[in-house]
């Protein structure tokens, strides 16, 4: 065999050599456009990507220092395990070992993490394993899903409070089957009304129960696909011990696991129809009572706007129960009658701050009313306080009657006493020792003076004299006169 030149071997293999470098040279550009891309793609997506190898990061996108608040350059300083919750780090570690050696793993499931600042987060995580520069790595896509675990926290919460709220409500409540009418779930309150137990009537529809017919089902029915709902639809229903009672149905459409039920309220009207009944007669009685009085009975609130007015108002001041509802304080009372009123609201308030007021006492008070003529009258109102089930304050309950006449007669009294005080003032009284002659009955007076009996009498009283003579001084001076006679 012949042997080529060693200058033609040489150049045969520069020339492999040369191809071997161009290849290598192609292999690094599409190896470099290649990491551009995954670098482009990791660096938009809104997840979370990472690389590691062994148990240290290689790369992070933006997203996984949003979600940690840790820098790029931080992470390659760390260890992997070290955003990981206590709680879940075991789980992590070995997933993650299992990983990058290849073996067989769970690469999707839920865990906590730890943010820059001690934050708790939860994240999902989705990874499989990559070789890197010839050696075993990982690569995970990380998801903030906080909000959604919040959002199933407070779903899982609601549920649970539905589930009690629906047990124990005092209201008869049932679940049914819209495509069957199955019942679902009942509460106590619903299986006491049908007097069976709950669980005789789950799975059963209430046509197989004997609750309603199936004529009243489909009258149910009707109503609700003309409405969209069913509301106070009266429909007869029968109890157990078979006895016939009214019930008032209300229901709407709920969904639970993606399939439709109806959830139903039942009210036993023959029970409402009674109290109603009852309610009737009491109030029957209350207007009687209000109407036939001929005091005024109100209620206002804390802030003196009427709540009620009885129809006596109309004899008291003029005005019909619906004006009166529309007026103020100031539109009823004259100002000093208002600034009575308000200054007693405001010692009643001072009463009720001091923490422990009498609840039962009553305040009256003389006021003057305003009438619709633009006359007045005077009233005497009884007031007392209505209070809350805690017993505060929320307002007032007041009787008002007319006490015109009976003010008008005090009047006429003070203004008697009053002239007899001035007539008394008037009347001078004589009293004490007075100095008189013996002989010729004059007076000393103050000055030490004398002066005729009658002259004192006069300067000293509002008496005035008359003279005459009596019978026995007729005598004595004129007795030739009297004995003629």
């Amino acid at each position: 065999m012949n042997k080529k030149p060693a200058y033609e071997e040489l150049e045969q293999r520069i020339k492999i050599l040369e191809a071997a470098v161009a290849e290598a040279g192609r292999f690094q550009e599409e190896l470099k456009e290649s990491e551009e891309k995954f670098r482009s793609l990791a660096e938009s997506t809104p997840a979370a990507v990472m690389l590691y190898q062994n148990s240290r990061w290689i790369y992070v996108n933006r997203a996984a220092e949003q979600m940690t608040g840790f820098s790029a350059e931080e992470f390659l300083n760390m260890n992997i395990w070290d955003i990981v919750h206590p709680d879940y780090l075991a789980l992590v570690r070995e997933r993650g070992r299992k990983r990058q050696q290849g073996e067989k793993t769970i690469n999707r499931y839920e865990f906590k993490i730890i943010t820059k600042d001690g934050l708790e987060k939860w994240a999902d995580l989705a990874g499989s394993s990559t070789m890197i520069g010839g050696r075993p790595a990982g690569i995970i896509s990380v998801t903030d899903i906080t909000d959604r675990k919040r959002v199933e926290k407070t779903l899982i919460e609601s549920e649970k409070k539905f589930a009690e709220s629906f047990l124990k409500s005092p209201i008869p409540l049932a679940i049914t089957a819209m495509k069957d009418g199955r019942y679902v779930d009942v509460n106590e309150a619903f299986a006491k009304v049908m007097d069976l137990e709950r669980l005789e009537m789950i799975g059963k529809t209430s046509t197989e129960i004997g609750y309603i017919t199936a004529e009243q089902r489909t009258l149910f029915l009707e109503e609700y696909h003309r409405n969209g709902f069913v509301k106070n639809l009266e429909l007869r229903m029968r109890v157990k011990d078979g006895e016939l009672r009214q019930g008032l149905f209300n229901s709407s459409k709920i969904s639970i696991g993606g399939e439709d039920f109806f959830l139903t309220m039942v009210t036993d009207i023959d029970d409402l129809k009674r109290a109603q009944e009852a309610l009737g007669q009491s109030e029957e009685k209350y207007r009687l009572l209000t109407e036939t009085l001929p005091d005024v009975i109100f209620t206002m609130d804390k802030n003196w706007r009427f709540l009620y007015v009885s129809p006596s108002v109309a004899r008291l001041r003029g005005y019909t129960a619906q004006e009166v509802m529309t007026q103020s304080i100031e539109d009823i009372l004259t100002p000093a009658s208002l600034e009575t009123a308000a200054k007693a609201f405001a010692e009643e308030m001072a009463i009720e701050a001091c923490g422990n007021p009498n609840r039962n006492r009553i305040r009256t008070l003389e006021l003057e009313e305003i009438c619709k003529d633009g006359s007045t009258i005077w009233t005497e109102t009884v007031f007392n306080a209505m209070r809350d089930q805690d017993h505060k304050f929320i307002g007032m309950l007041g009787i008002t009657r007319d006490i015109s006449e009976r003010k008008k007669d005090a009047c006429e009294r003070e203004r008697l006493m009053t002239e007899r005080q001035n007539a008394l003032s008037e009347i001078k009284v004589l009293s004490g020792m007075l100095p008189i002659c013996s002989s010729c009955k004059k007076i000393r007076n103050d000055e030490g003076y004398w002066e005729q009996l009658e002259n004192y009498i006069s300067d000293h009283s509002r008496a005035e004299f008359s003279h005459s003579f009596c019978p026995d001084c007729a005598k004595k001076f004129y007795e030739k006169a009297h004995e003629e006679r």
